[in-house]
């Protein structure tokens, strides 16, 4: 009786919303996120015991996974428990981790080695995240209280929600470890790329939705296709899975909180003089780059507007020890304002150098 007992009042203090056991003390914990103004995977630094830091992504329905490089560079075998994760201010004691493999989650220029999942955000949390300050998060169930005029989205086992596309309705799951919105193939109106032109969940609606067709079938997925972080660009996120339930808040204007978002490194990025501890001078079509701290390595995201409007924001990747450089603009960014939003420790690898310029009109 007193097994019984104790095993009765362990369920009761997960029903109540207690930390899980293998978190550290709080209550609620925060996470940078790399690049989060990109349509891209939520990507997190990640230290493993005195390694890292190495990049994660997010991937709260799915089972954690680990690049088998990494493995094997630390000595593990197939599958393992890694032990001393730290991610922000979250530390995690011990996480089961299954293999992947090598470079199997490598995303445009990023080095991504593994994938936080649903051994971190169980049912027994409230995950979310803020593209717009560049965060994401977990908290106890009894931390969390519902935002401020959130729409309410009710879903069943698995994250299935009802979604009416174009007046038809379907039934397709949340997927937030993956950018892109999917649908059956039986159900794919042609072509290699089709645009909805309204799609509803519950109260919230989004136009011209995006969809690719579904690679997996309809018996493994058990829905009609996926809503991925792309349906979600303008919304902050609040999922909790125990209640089953999804709150979603309407994205805060970026220029509100670009101190907040620049912030969240710390001194890393806060004690350069600079934003983005780069000095950046535009001349004509000529732009200067000089990096503040060498040393250090930096992305910087600028928000460029030129005489017609804002233009496509540059992304300015600079390796350690880059010298000052300077490079020459396409004629729509003659003479612009350039104002940095955004800045991270961890750039793109560049393909012909330590530092390069791109226009996110070309792609991130």
């Amino acid at each position: 009786m007193r097994a019984l007992a104790a095993i009765s009042l362990v369920m009761l203090a997960g029903c109540f919303g207690e930390r899980p056991a293998m978190f550290s003390a709080g209550t609620s914990w925060t996470f940078p996120l790399v690049d989060p103004l990109a349509d891209t995977e939520l990507i997190v630094p990640v230290y493993v015991g005195h390694r890292g830091p190495f990049l994660f992504a997010l991937d709260p329905a799915r089972p954690s996974r680990i690049d088998r490089v990494v493995v094997a560079e630390s000595g593990g075998g197939p599958d393992l428990t890694i032990r001393d994760v730290r991610i922000g201010d979250l530390a995690v004691s011990a996480l089961f981790c299954r293999t992947i493999a090598p470079h199997a989650l490598d995303a445009a220029g990023r080095r991504v080695v593994g994938t936080i999942g649903r051994e971190v955000f169980g049912d027994d949390v409230v995950f979310g995240f803020d593209r717009a300050r560049g965060i994401a998060w977990v908290s106890t169930r009894s931390a969390f209280h519902r935002p401020d005029q959130a729409r309410v989205v009710a879903f069943e086992p698995w994250q299935r929600v009802r979604v009416d596309i174009d007046g038809k309705t379907r039934d397709m799951v949340v997927d937030l470890g993956a950018v892109a919105n999917s649908l059956q193939p039986a159900l794919w109106p042609g072509g290699t790329s089709w645009t909805a032109r309204e799609v509803h969940v519950a109260d919230f609606e989004q136009p011209d939705v995006a969809f690719e067709p579904s690679v997996v079938p309809v018996r493994a997925s058990r829905s009609d296709g996926t809503l991925g972080l792309g349906f979600f660009r303008l919304v902050n996120v609040s999922i909790d899975a125990g209640k089953k339930r999804m709150y979603l808040v309407p994205r805060t204007s970026e220029r509100d909180v670009r101190g907040e978002r620049l912030a969240r490194w710390g001194a890393a990025i806060a004690s350069c003089k600079s934003a983005g501890c780069a000095q950046l001078e535009l001349v004509g079509r000529m732009l200067h780059v000089k990096p503040e701290t060498p040393e250090r390595a930096v992305e910087l995201v600028v928000r460029a507007r030129g005489r017609d409007g804002v233009l496509p924001d540059l992304e300015i990747n600079l390796a350690r020890g880059v010298a000052p450089f300077e490079v020459k603009l396409d004629e729509r960014y003659a003479d612009a304002e350039l104002e940095v939003i955004d800045a991270s420790p961890f750039p793109r690898t560049c393909v012909d150098g330590p530092a390069c310029v791109v226009a996110m009109d070309a792609g991130r």
